[in-house]
């Protein structure tokens, strides 16, 4: 549980890291690509520039409840809610300690961020890929942590527990099926 614990922390920092340095690239739109455009949904994936509409909008407390078997587990805006230059970071939490957080990457925060944190779980021990989602996926038991490779997008889910009896049951399968609703909004 410990080791989990401090992979989950690693990979996230990692990613944060990655994260926040590809906002001090020369980009002056704000995550914007080549030419201007936010094609890629840069910060505002979800559709929405505020991060409470852009995560609903991503996975609705309810879905994510549903999917996860947690029946309180809903947006926590004070949680570690991000809004990094091409990275969306959505934490779903309950009082209980249980969190699952769902992260899109686009532009440099996915080319910078996520094939990072992507190698870190590929190299880790006991890591399983997953066929049929995305262009690449592989889930880490270890960080509770599954990460989809979409191309020039990215999304990841991880659940994260605070005490013994905390954790989500059959977590790779909550994972693959969170996922799986946030792919075809991200």
């Amino acid at each position: 549980m410990r080791n989990r614990r401090m992979l989950a922390a690693t990979v996230a920092a990692c990613a944060l890291t990655a994260g926040a340095l590809a906002g001090c690239g020369g980009s002056t739109g704000g995550g914007a690509g080549p030419g201007g455009s936010n094609a890629g949904g840069g910060s505002n994936a979800g559709g929405a520039a505020d991060p409470a509409t852009a995560c609903r909008t991503l996975a609705s407390d309810a879905e994510v409840a549903a999917i996860t078997g947690v029946a309180d587990l809903a947006f926590d805006p004070t949680g570690s809610a991000v809004n990094l230059a091409d990275t969306r970071i959505c934490p779903y939490q309950n009082a209980g300690g249980v969190e699952a957080i769902v992260t899109v990457y686009t532009g440099q925060g996915y080319t910078d961020g996520f094939t990072m944190e992507y190698q870190i779980v590929k190299d880790s021990p006991g890591h399983e890929d997953v066929p049929g989602l995305g262009r690449a996926a592989v889930w880490s038991a270890n960080a509770t942590e599954l990460d989809v490779d979409l191309g020039a997008k990215a999304v990841t889910v991880q659940f994260l527990a605070k005490g013994a009896g905390t954790e989500i049951g059959g977590p790779r399968d909550k994972a693959v099926a969170l996922a799986k609703l946030v792919v075809g909004r991200a």
